[in-house]
C-alpha cells in the first residue's frame, strides 16, 4: 500500500457508521491531489496552475441552508435567526445515517485528520471525509493540517452530536 493510502479499518471509520473496505486516501499532499483530480477528471487547471472545479447550480456559501441542533450547551450561545437555524437530533440523525450509507457504497474516499484553531488550548480536533480528491483539497486549505505528533495526540473521533446508546 502506497504512502497516504489506507484502509476504512485502519482509519476506524466504522465508529463512524461506515462499512466499507474500499481504498481510502488520508491527509494527502497537494501533488497526490493534484494527480487525483487530474485522474478523475474532477475539473482543470487553469493558466496560473490553481485547479477549477465547476460545482454547478451549487455554488459559493448557502447561509440558509446552515442548521444546527438545538441542544445543551450551545441552545443558549448560538444567534437563532435565518442564518443560524434550528433543527432537531431527530434530524440530524437522519441525514448523519444517510451520509454513512453513502460512504459505505463509494469506490474510494479521502480522509483529512487535521484540526481548526492555531493555539492548542482553543483547536477543535477535525476528520472530514470526502468523496472526490478535489473537495480534500478544499478542506486542507481551510483546516490546518498538524504535524505527526499532534496526530497522534488527538482525541478520539466521535460522532459529535450524535445520540448515545
Amino acid at each position: 500500500m502506497a504512502p497516504h493510502e489506507t484502509t476504512t479499518a485502519a482509519l476506524g471509520l466504522s465508529q463512524l457508521g461506515i462499512e466499507n473496505d474500499c481504498t481510502v486516501f488520508h491527509n494527502l499532499p497537494y501533488d497526490q491531489l493534484a494527480d487525483h483530480e487530474k485522474r478523475y477528471n474532477e475539473g482543470s487547471f487553469v493558466a496560473n496552475g490553481t485547479f477549477a472545479v465547476d460545482t454547478g447550480k451549487f455554488t459559493g456559501r448557502s447561509p440558509k441552508d446552515k442548521f444546527i441542533v438545538k441542544q445543551a450547551p450551545s441552545q443558549d450561545k448560538v444567534w437563532w435567526g435565518a442564518i443560524n437555524q434550528p433543527t432537531t437530533a431527530a434530524v440530524f440523525d437522519t441525514l448523519y445515517d444517510k451520509a454513512a450509507k453513502h460512504f459505505s457504497s463509494v469506490d474510494r474516499m479521502y480522509v483529512f485528520d487535521g484540526h481548526c484553531g492555531v493555539n492548542e488550548k482553543s483547536r477543535l480536533n477535525v476528520r472530514i471525509v470526502t468523496e472526490l480528491a478535489w473537495q480534500h483539497h478544499f478542506v486542507t486549505n481551510i483546516a490546518l493540517q498538524p504535524t505527526l505528533p499532534s496526530l497522534t495526540r488527538a482525541t478520539l473521533w466521535t460522532r459529535t452530536g450524535r445520540r448515545t446508546g
